[in-house]
Formats: structure tokens, sequence, C-alpha cells
């Protein structure tokens, strides 16, 4: 279960860009675990998908579509999003 962000938001990045996501550090990928869980206790699937589809569609300048990048606005999108 802790995978399932990271393939949906992998497909999206696909979706988008039409190529793989590049490979995630090593030293990153317990952060990002830690990071996604915290975001699935706080959003159901479907909106993490429709956080991710909104955010790579909307990339400001500077920023290649890292979910990194993603993870860190995450809070901000969903409460843009999707408000109590």
């Amino acid at each position: 279960m802790k995978m399932i962000p990271f393939k949906i938001y992998f497909d999206q990045y696909y979706k988008k860009f039409n190529k793989q996501h590049k490979q995630i550090p090593e030293d990153k990928v317990n952060d990002l675990i830690k990071q996604i869980q915290y975001m699935k206790d706080r959003s159901s699937l479907d909106d993490f998908e429709e956080i991710a589809e909104y955010h790579l569609d909307n990339l400001p300048n500077g920023n290649n579509g890292d979910i990194r990048a993603f993870v860190h606005a995450f809070p901000r999108y969903l409460e843009e999003l999707k408000p109590d």
C-alpha cells in the first residue's frame, strides 16, 4: 500500500512528459516514504491523484516535476484544492 502513491505520481509524470521520472537518490527514499505516508493519512488516493495531476499541469518555471517538489507543495495543494 505504501508504494501506490509513488505509482500514481510516476504514472502521472509519464503521462505528462512521456518519459520515466528520474531515479530517486537512495538516501532520499526513506524520507519520501515517510512524507508520502503523511500525505496518505490526510487525503484519499483519488485526491492524491487529482493533486498530482494538477501539480504536473501547473509547474512553475524551473520545476521539472521531481516528486520531491511535489511532496513539498502537497500540503498547500491539499489546502487549496480540497479544503475541509
